[in-house]
């Protein structure tokens, strides 16, 4: 029965889908439109492979065809589809911290004291008792900076404790300095752990993390989806969790180093000798899990010179959002991202009827960026056009604030000359202030890593990335329609059109100064 309404849903939505009005320039009713449609209860929060997602789909792949772009995913469609594995804690799993006597120190229940820091488990359940504890630094092997945490240690069959991120120096020949790579990422230190032997991850984390943990308590009770390898589906995967704060001080209670003193540590860009803790944990994770069917939206208005035709700017947002919380209550994610999804649509609609591009323009719409980035990531991992991508620009919250400025972050991490043309559209188009407080390096909230656009800096493809700033809506049922600033849209719609437009213009590929940590 659910399935059917939504199907009658669709058609629907297909009827109010805005015109494809002859008009080169951003229209504000068509973004209104399509964003009413997009973050409507009925949508129920376009959780990521769920039944109101795929109409969010149908509905983006069929406003692309009404306004002639052509499709770009697989087999001649729109879509790019893949399969996703669905899980979810059972509220029965349980963290039992024991001293080596066995005596009870705590229950750590899901939500309350602990949750999923990432994707690695193995199975429906994972029971093991009584495993030793270890501190193993940042958890990385890394013989390129003659780096390893587990040098001189043994930790098969136990626990490790490890910090978040990895070493911080203002030598960029050690771990490139304040630049992520792939070091960094809680898969990478599972897969090491689980290499070495042990049982399972516990992830110290950053002072500013622990500021959302309740936020973190409601991804920890939703379902975790991750790209399904089948090759990987099988293979040897360990649970990897994060702790409260308080949790994390018990744990850390009358052991060589407290929490506080690990955080300076790491503050100071050391790294802290590993110790083994005088107590041990017993595991109870129970979880579902299941297999599903997730795809990105790809239309693509192509060039008009036959050399650079078959090279390609990429417009981009997410589609998905976060769904309904355990009370049914829908976050309709009309900022996030809403905003740059109606945002690339109606660029899209205004660069169709241009025409005036020399390479190709692809609209990417992404899933799965609230889960990992997973559509982005798959997408630069499977696409067959990723390697003649010549820049990215993403779009994510972008509806909200002032309608006179933008934050800007990534656009000169790699090349000076695509950062030099986002600074020359801008100034000639709608001529907003491109905040570059987001861009700094040293910024404790590392946006440049948390939105799609980074999956394309990783293959070494020039970004910009837009974006409004978080509000107290983030992640919130009240992110919506109402609080969107259409004029601030519009005018970043006519930004992001332009740069595109621009980009897909230019002589030459932009020329990489910087390769980026962790590019391929």
């Amino acid at each position: 029965m659910k399935k059917l309404l939504l199907v009658l849903l669709l058609v629907s939505a297909i009827k109010v889908i805005p015109q494809a009005i002859i008009d080169k320039k951003v229209n504000e009713e068509n973004l209104k439109a399509s964003l009413e449609f997009l973050a409507s209860d009925e949508l129920e929060g376009r959780e990521t492979a769920s039944n109101a997602e795929k109409v969010s789909a149908l509905y983006l792949a069929t406003t692309l065809k009404k306004y002639g772009i052509e499709p770009f995913g697989d087999d001649g469609s729109y879509f790019q589809k893949f399969d996703v594995s669905v899980e979810k804690f059972e509220s029965t799993s349980k963290l039992m911290l024991t001293d080596n006597k066995g005596t009870v120190i705590k229950e750590l229940l899901p939500a309350e004291d602990f949750g999923r820091f990432s994707r690695s488990y193995p199975d429906s359940s994972f029971l093991n008792q009584n495993t030793k504890i270890i501190f193993a630094g940042y958890g990385i092997t890394a013989p390129e900076y003659k780096y390893d945490d587990y040098k001189d240690i043994d930790v098969k069959g136990k626990t490790v404790i490890l910090l978040m991120d990895e070493p911080d120096n203002k030598d960029e020949a050690f771990f490139e300095g304040n630049k992520k790579t792939r070091y960094s990422e809680s898969d990478y230190k599972a897969e090491n752990a689980a290499s070495k032997g042990a049982l399972g991850v516990i992830i110290i984390s950053n002072p500013e993390y622990y500021a959302y943990w309740n936020m973190f308590k409601k991804f920890t009770m939703s379902e975790s989806v991750s790209i399904y390898n089948k090759e990987k589906a099988h293979s040897k995967t360990i649970p990897i969790i994060a702790l409260s704060k308080a949790a994390t001080e018990t744990l850390l209670e009358n052991e060589e180093l407290t929490l506080d003193q690990l955080m300076e540590y790491k503050k100071n860009g050391r790294t802290p000798a590993s110790f083994e803790l005088d107590k041990k944990l017993d595991y109870k994770l129970e979880l579902y899990s299941k297999i599903k069917k997730a795809e990105n939206v790809i239309g693509v208005i192509k060039g008009n010179d036959k050399k650079l035709a078959n090279e390609f700017v990429v417009l981009s947002a997410h589609y998905d959002h976060i769904g309904t919380d355990s009370e049914g209550i829908v976050n309709n994610g009309a900022d996030d991202d809403g905003s740059g999804t109606v945002s690339i649509l109606e660029a899209g609609r205004v660069l169709s009827l241009k025409k005036d591009n020399d390479r190709s323009i692809v609209i990417a719409f992404h899933t799965g960026e609230e889960k990992g980035l997973l559509g982005s990531g798959y997408l630069t991992s499977n696409a067959p056009f990723v390697k003649d991508i010549i820049a990215n620009i993403n779009m994510d919250m972008v509806g909200r604030e002032s309608e006179d400025s933008i934050h800007c972050i990534g656009a000169d991490k790699l090349s000076k000359k695509f950062a030099q043309l986002v600074e020359d559209v801008n100034k000639k188009t709608v001529n907003m202030v491109l905040d570059y407080k987001y861009n700094d390096p040293n910024d404790p909230n590392k946006f440049y890593y948390r939105s799609d656009h980074y999956n394309y800096a990783k293959k070494g493809i020039p970004i910009v990335f837009f974006f409004d700033d978080m509000k107290v809506d983030y992640h919130q049922p009240t992110d919506d329609v109402e609080k969107i600033n259409f004029k601030k849209l519009g005018k970043i719609t006519t930004l992001a059109a332009e740069l595109a437009l621009e980009a897909a213009n230019v002589d030459e590929r932009f020329p990489i100064d910087i390769k980026e940590k962790g590019a391929e």
